[in-house]
């Protein structure tokens, strides 16, 4: 799992700035927003570095691990190569999850509308 903070900077370096990819979604802005988080880690790191390391990095790590976590189960045994979105993920339909993680649960909405928001 520890690839995966460190994977998407590298994939939209590559996408974005290098290859110019801007579907599905614009690599560059996505490279930008890594960069930008990057240096707001430092700057609170030089502002506060005990509030950084024993607050805010453990907060992140926790819910990025989290939903890492829960988007693995989005696609655990799903036919990863379907044309179908339905196939594609796995959803949840609990009411107090979906409120609790602003629809995450509802997987394959991204699937079948890629850009909406």
């Amino acid at each position: 799992m520890w690839f995966t903070f460190w994977r998407p900077l590298v994939e939209s370096f590559t996408k974005g700035v290098l290859e110019g990819q801007t579907k599905p979604l614009d690599y560059r802005g996505a490279f930008a927003q890594y960069c930008l988080l990057i240096a707001l880690i430092l700057m609170l790191a030089w502002l506060n570095t005990s509030l950084l390391l024993f607050y805010g990095l453990p907060l992140n790590a926790l819910t990025y691990f989290i939903t890492r976590y829960v988007d693995y189960l989005n696609h655990y045994g799903c036919d990863e190569e379907s044309g179908n979105a339905c196939e594609l993920a796995n959803n949840s339909l609990s009411p107090a999850f979906n409120r609790l993680t602003h629809n995450f649960g509802y997987h394959s909405a991204h699937y079948i509308k890629p850009g909406a928001g």
